[in-house]
């Protein structure tokens, strides 16, 4: 079997696993003239009736390309890549016609055609592209040449067709719609109407709706209108047979219209097999700039942008005739119809002034067709829809609103940068290598980024002059150009030392400049050092290792690949993490290179060793120490504690019984105190029951003297 039939015969399994076609490559010779090959269809979207299960739909491929032999084959496949949901398609290449000095043999799926040459030179056919489809929808189809043809220049095509059995035919803004016309607008009115076309499927009839403030106002001959207008059928007829129905669109709204096939006789599929919605308005749209459909793209100069914002536009704020930025403007309508008839205005705000032209290489002042220019501008003519922007001499950020009457399609900005302002220097390497480097150094570099008093990047092209003050240990491009606003300037290595390096807005008598000072190294090293950023580490700490390789003359090696180590370094106590330097090479920046490692878990010493790869292989090592600090005096602060807490514990316990002994003693005295004042209360009774004997005695006393005075 030969290997273009395996090929095939694999592409043919691929196909039938997907359930729809795939393709094969086709080996070919590489003889092809480059850049020969043309790849085109006739038309990138194909509308047609779906008339019920098996209907078509065709469209076109044509191609090219110039053979240097009868053996330059080039296969192409068709493939359907995006299918409608539950739908049973294919599709199929049809015979070459057409054909310029070749044949197109197909598979027996009709889905890879080989085109072949009857001799070398140009070759040239077209194939039609046919869709077959049990379902309503849009159906992708894509059209691949072989690497052959993309050698060539052919690139992949597709085709979206779209099969309907109900669409818009007019509306407004809507003249003659065909399949894909789902969507029309219509104003709203008492004998306003849209049109649509119903599809015969052939062996079964098909059922129209309206629903929405609407009906069925006429129908062609084909179509029955139920009473009431709200439904129609249609016959069934010959498959693909169509016929037009007129909706009402009386007042302001949505209408849905949508058809349904026959299930069985008099019964109906509850899902549409198509829908069309009408959106009734108070007026016309068709005509009317819709900002969400309409586009202003920027460019930079006079660089058109075709599809998307060119990024950032910058220019030059020096006054200029030269246009600095282009705007293509498009303007569309509802029905995404282009707009003729609308003038556009452009205004700008900030520096800058504006144009609506005829040409984006129109420059300021161009008399053109129609030019207008100024600060707030409309139109001359329709026809302009380029805005071009001028510098007017002012640095800062422009605002320009396009607009069209009162709609405002988009706003654009560019900013207009001054002169230099300040240069921020970026060496590039910590040790740049002498030219006496035994390897070699490759291209070394300084970076000036340059800006304007406002923090803008310069303008590409600007100029910064560049001077070494130490010739003998290095020199520098002399000037360099900004592209996005850095320089780049070139260091070249003479000797080991250093040297200030000063950039300026001019080569002598400089109004801006800024200095730098670059080291020149030795790129052999002569001693390896490792040192860890601490000598002692909790348990898996991280570690922070830096091996330093200086040269003979104990100064930094140059940025490089070093082979430092003969013995790799290795640790005595395994590392919870982290890899150690390696023999191989190791890259340094400014001498040095740096590793993260975590310190073992287990307290004690811990050393890293190794051996250089010096001629003596010098043992290069540390120790560090890991030791849980915090740890320990938290332990011993606790059993401190605990000792303190005992030793209060006694005290209480003493203080207690003290406070005990003190209460009986002052129980005791509260009983002697207390047999005092009774004591005491006895003789005190006994003093007051004589003083009341007393004063009985000298009352009686007194009465008996009264008596005798009396008497």
């Amino acid at each position: 079997m030969s290997t273009k039939t395996t090929f095939k015969r694999i592409a043919l399994v691929a196909v039938t696993a997907l359930g729809f076609g795939t393709l094969s490559i086709v080996p070919t010779s590489a003889a092809i003239t480059a850049a020969s090959g043309t790849f085109t269809v006739a038309a990138a979207t194909v509308d047609a009736p779906f008339g019920g299960t098996s209907s078509t739909a065709a469209g076109s491929l044509t191609y090219g390309y110039t053979a240097g032999a009868t053996s330059d084959t080039v296969a192409i496949t068709a493939s359907i890549t995006t299918n409608v949901t539950g739908a049973t398609s294919t599709v199929a290449l049809g015979a070459i016609s057409s054909a310029t000095n070749a044949t197109a043999p197909l598979t027996s799926t009709n889905t890879v055609a080989t085109v072949t040459p009857a001799a070398a030179g140009a070759v040239a056919g077209t194939h039609a592209v046919t869709l077959t489809a049990n379902k309503a929808g849009k159906y992708v189809v894509t059209l691949t040449p072989d690497a052959a043809g993309i050698a060539s220049g052919m690139a992949a095509k597709t085709i979206t067709f779209t099969l309907a059995a109900l669409y818009a035919t007019t509306g407004d803004g809507l003249a003659s719609g065909t399949a894909s016309k789902s969507t029309v607008n219509a104003v709203a009115g008492t004998a306003n109407t849209v049109t649509l076309t119903a599809v015969e499927q052939g062996t079964t009839a098909r059922l129209i709706t309206v629903t929405g403030d609407s009906t069925i106002a006429s129908a062609a001959a084909g179509i029955t209108i139920a009473t009431g207008a709200k439904s129609a059928t249609v016959q069934a007829g010959s498959s693909a047979t169509t016929a037009a129905l007129v909706v009402a669109t009386p007042t302001v709204g949505t209408i849905t219209v949508s058809i349904f096939d026959q299930a069985a006789a008099g019964i109906y599929s509850t899902t549409a097999t198509s829908t069309v919605t009408i959106t009734v308005n108070a007026t016309a749209v068709n005509g009317v700039v819709v900002a969400a459909n309409s586009t202003s793209l920027i460019g930079a100069t006079t660089t058109e942008a075709t599809t998307v914002d060119a990024t950032a536009v910058t220019a030059s704020a020096v006054a200029s005739t030269a246009v600095a930025a282009n705007i293509t403007v498009v303007l569309k309508d509802a029905n995404l119809t282009t707009n003729s008839t609308s003038f556009l205005t452009a205004s700008i705000s900030g520096p800058g002034t504006v144009g609506i032209v005829a040409n984006r290489s129109d420059i300021l002042g161009a008399t053109g067709t129609n030019n207008v220019y100024g600060k707030n501008v409309t139109g001359a003519t329709t026809a302009n829809r380029i805005v071009n922007v001028y510098s007017d001499g002012t640095p800062g950020v422009a605002t320009i609103t396009i607009s069209a009457g009162t709609t405002v399609i988009g706003v654009e900005t560019v900013t207009f940068v001054g002169p230099a302002a300040s240069y921020t220097v970026t060496q590039t390497r910590g040790v740049y290598a002498g030219t006496t480097a035994p390897s070699t150094p490759g291209t070394q570099s300084i970076t000036v980024a340059v800006k304007d008093a406002a923090g803008n990047n310069v303008v590409n092209g600007t100029t910064v002059h560049a001077s070494s003050a130490t010739t003998a240990v290095a020199t520098i491009t002399a000037s360099a150009t900004t592209t996005s606003g850095v320089a780049t300037f070139t260091v070249t290595g003479a000797a080991a030392g250093t040297s200030v390096i000063t950039f300026g807005n001019t080569a002598s008598s400089a109004t801006l400049t800024t200095t730098t000072t670059i080291t020149v190294g030795s790129a052999t090293f002569a001693s390896v050092t490792m040192t860890t950023d601490k000598n002692s580490y909790l348990p898996g700490e991280r570690v922070t290792l830096t091996v330093t390789a200086n040269s003979a003359a104990g100064t930094p090696v140059a940025d490089g690949d070093y082979t430092l180590f003969s013995v790799a370094p290795t640790s005595s106590v395994a590392l919870s993490a982290g890899t150690l330097p390696s023999a191989s090479a190791i890259t340094l920046k400014g001498g040095v290179a740096t590793y993260t490692l975590n310190a073992p878990v287990t307290e004690g010493t811990f050393t890293i060793s190794g051996k250089d790869a010096l001629t003596a292989a010098n043992t290069i090592s540390l120790t560090g120490v890991v030791e849980n600090a915090a740890a320990t005096a938290a332990a011993q602060a606790a059993t401190d504690a605990a000792q303190e807490a005992t030793d209060a514990a006694n005290a209480a316990t003493d203080a207690a019984n003290a406070a005990a002994e003190a209460a009986d003693a002052a129980t005791a005295a509260a009983q002697d105190a207390a047999d005092a004042v009774a004591a005491l209360s006895t003789q005190v009774a006994e003093m007051v029951d004589a003083l009341k004997k007393q004063i009985t005695a000298l009352t009686n006393l007194v009465i008996k003297i009264q008596k005798k005075v009396k008497a």
